[in-house]
């Protein structure tokens, strides 16, 4: 439970990071490697948990073992949905209505992206997996 805890914590330290230096408070020219370490780390994590989770789903012989891999890699596009519109309501002043119309499409846009790109990668990384497994399995 605790591990669990830790990725996420990252996760809103570094989003409220970005955020914060979007707005010019920050030092602007350091945004760029804290954004490639940020992604670099991103790829490993959810890498290393969609193999997790496929190895969870496969000791429970469970078959069906991609959509729930998908699944829980795309939930990462829907936490970061969230993220942004608690920032939108704590730490934004929108004026207009058309702002916030273009504000919650292009969050929904972001988001679909992250959890598209994650998902993807977990299930490359699962399947890559279960043929490492599956070629050592030798039959009598």
């Amino acid at each position: 439970m605790i591990t669990a805890l830790f990725p996420t914590l990252a996760m809103v330290l570094q989003l409220v990071q970005v955020l914060n230096s979007v707005n010019g408070r920050a030092n602007i020219h350091a945004l760029h490697g804290m954004l490639y370490i940020t992604f670099a780390l991103f790829l490993v994590i959810v890498a290393e948990t969609a193999i997790i989770h496929n190895y969870a789903t496969l000791s429970s012989e469970e078959p069906r073992w991609w959509w729930r891999v998908w699944f829980g890699a795309a939930a990462i596009g829907v936490y970061t949905f969230i993220v942004l519109v608690f920032y939108l309501m704590f730490d934004l002043t929108v004026e207009y209505f058309t702002t916030l119309i273009t504000y919650f499409t292009a969050c929904f846009l972001v988001s679909s992206m992250i959890a598209m790109m994650a998902a993807s990668l977990a299930m490359v990384c699962a399947f890559r997996f279960n043929l490492g497994i599956y070629a050592r399995v030798k039959l009598q």
